[in-house]
């Protein structure tokens, strides 16, 4: 256990990187995958570890004797934890794109609605407008006797 938290007493910074991969291949021999991610993640957050200073620990995790499979078990989990954060990335544009998407299908419907053949020729700048364009069309619809009060 010494080893796993010798990253959290303050070495020189020329010792700094070895003494953390140290902890991180004794952890590796100890415990199982879940365990190792947790520490792992331990051991860094107390450790103060740099992004920068990780990086350079997986390089080094290549070259120690065992190092290899603690570099790529820890390299997927950055895999993982990125398409994590891809797939929320991915889920607030599909949020953005399908509110746009019904305000312009609500809009167009009120138009016809409300001005039947007229509303026809501004379609296509309903579908170009954006959201905060779609809301201020949608307000001037509601009070608008002509079309061209709706698209002045």
């Amino acid at each position: 256990m010494l080893h796993i938290l010798t990253p959290l007493f303050r070495y020189p910074k020329s010792e700094r990187l070895s003494r953390m991969m140290q902890a991180y291949v004794h952890l590796y021999r100890l415990v199982d995958g879940y365990l190792f991610e947790k520490y792992v993640d331990f051991i860094d957050y107390y450790g103060e570890v740099t992004p920068d200073e990780r990086e350079q620990i997986l390089l080094q995790l290549e070259q120690h004797k065992g190092g290899f499979m603690i570099r790529e078990y820890l390299m997927g989990e950055g895999k993982k934890i990125g398409l994590k954060e891809g797939e929320k990335i991915g889920v607030k544009k599909g949020e953005k794109i399908g509110v746009k998407k019904g305000k312009v299908e609500i809009t167009l419907k009120q138009l016809n609605l409300k001005f039947r053949d007229a509303a026809q020729p501004y379609e296509s700048r309903v579908r170009e407008s954006s959201v905060e364009e779609l809301d201020r069309i949608a307000e001037r619809l509601l009070y608008a006797k002509t079309i061209e009060a709706v698209f002045p």
